[in-house]
């Protein structure tokens, strides 16, 4: 799995899933995956065995930072509002 299985959506598909299924099937590009970053832009480039060049300016610009959630279990009400940063 390269994808990072976030399901985020901001690629434009309902999920990880979809978007690589596009990817396979030729109909996408690989630059889409914003908190991948370059970092799953390149690991795509590899696999796919494309070039990764042409994305790697634009994708450094508009990449996702890494975030990181600290959940305090005893204090979870089930909201989901965790997800958002996850």
């Amino acid at each position: 799995t390269i994808l990072p299985q976030t399901q985020c959506e901001l690629c434009g598909y309902k999920g990880c899933r979809p978007y690589a299924e596009a990817i396979v099937q030729n109909s996408e590009t690989i630059d889409r995956c914003l908190p991948g970053g370059t970092r799953i832009l390149k690991k795509l480039a590899t696999l796919t065995q494309q070039d990764a060049i042409p994305y790697l300016a634009e994708m450094s610009l508009k990449q996702k930072s890494n975030r990181v959630a600290v959940i305090k279990e005893e204090d979870c009400i089930g909201c989901t509002k965790c997800i958002q940063a996850c």
